[in-house]
C-alpha cells in the first residue's frame, strides 16, 4: 500500500480507451512501465489486463485497464510526500487549535 495521497478517476466510459490514454499519458510523462497479466471473468473467459506505471521522485501515476472488475478502469496519481508534509504542518501548529 501507499502512504501518500492522490486522486482516482474511474472515468465515465469504462473501460478506458487504452490506446488513447497511453498515448496522452506518454506524451506528457514519457514512456511508462507496462505490466501485462491475464484476468478471467466468472465464466472463465480470459482478458489481457494492462497496467502502466509512471514514476517520478516522490510521486507515481498508475493506469489500469481493469480495476476490480471488467467494467471499471482506474487512473491513480499518488504523491508520496503529501502525508509527510501534512504531518510536518500539523506538528508546527498548536494542537489546541485542532477540532
Amino acid at each position: 500500500g501507499t502512504t501518500g495521497t492522490g486522486t482516482t478517476d474511474t472515468g465515465g466510459n469504462s473501460p478506458w480507451d487504452t490506446a488513447t490514454a497511453r498515448k496522452n499519458l506518454t506524451a506528457k510523462y514519457g514512456a511508462g512501465v507496462l505490466n501485462v497479466e491475464k484476468v478471467q471473468n466468472l465464466k472463465g473467459v480470459s482478458f489481457e489486463n494492462r497496467t502502466y506505471l509512471w514514476t517520478r521522485t516522490g510521486s507515481s501515476l498508475q493506469a489500469l485497464r481493469y480495476s476490480g472488475s471488467l467494467d471499471k478502469s482506474l487512473i491513480r496519481y499518488s504523491d508520496e510526500g503529501a502525508a509527510q508534509r501534512l504531518k510536518l504542518r500539523r506538528a508546527s501548529k498548536d494542537p489546541k487549535m485542532d477540532l
